[in-house]
């Protein structure tokens, strides 16, 4: 859901139980993925959920990829 900036989906996910740290997600990681994709509300329940999986990867940090793609209210978190 991430990965396709579904923000609804992944918060349900998320609120179901499902493991923001799989790594089926590969290097990326899902809060990366949600300040990509300018997700304001999943990166919010991640952090407020107090997931504690790896957030750096090859590619970056979460606030790299938000400052990349402008979106300043996930960098602000």
């Amino acid at each position: 859901a991430l990965e396709f900036a579904r923000e609804d989906a992944a918060l349900e996910l998320l609120e179901a139980g499902a493991n923001p740290c799989d790594p089926f997600l590969g290097d990326t990681g899902a809060l990366a993925l949600a300040a990509r994709g300018g997700l304001v509300r999943f990166a919010r329940a991640y952090i407020d959920g107090g997931h504690a999986c790896s957030t750096a990867s090859y590619w970056g940090t979460p606030l790299h990829f938000a400052a990349q793609y402008g979106h300043v209210e996930v960098a602000k978190l």
